[in-house]
C-alpha cells in the first residue's frame, strides 16, 4: 500500500506528467480528475494505516 500511495501521490500531485492535478486538459472531467485522485490517494492511505495497524497488534500478540 505504501508503493501504491507513493506512485499515485507523486504521479498525481508532484511529478510534471499527464495525470497531474493542475495539467489536465480542458474539459467538464477536471473535477471528476481531481476527486478521484484524492479519494484514491484517501484509500490508499487508510489501506496503509490498516495494514500497520494490523501488523503491530499482530508483533504485539507474538511477543506475549
Amino acid at each position: 500500500m505504501f508503493g501504491s500511495l507513493a506512485f499515485g501521490v507523486y504521479h498525481h500531485y508532484v511529478g510534471i506528467s499527464p495525470d497531474h492535478v493542475a495539467h489536465l486538459p480542458p474539459g467538464s472531467e477536471q473535477g471528476l480528475f481531481k476527486q478521484t485522485a484524492w479519494l484514491m490517494a484517501a484509500a490508499e492511505a487508510a489501506g496503509l494505516g490498516f495494514a500497520a495497524w494490523a501488523l503491530l497488534r499482530r508483533t504485539s500478540s507474538v511477543q506475549r
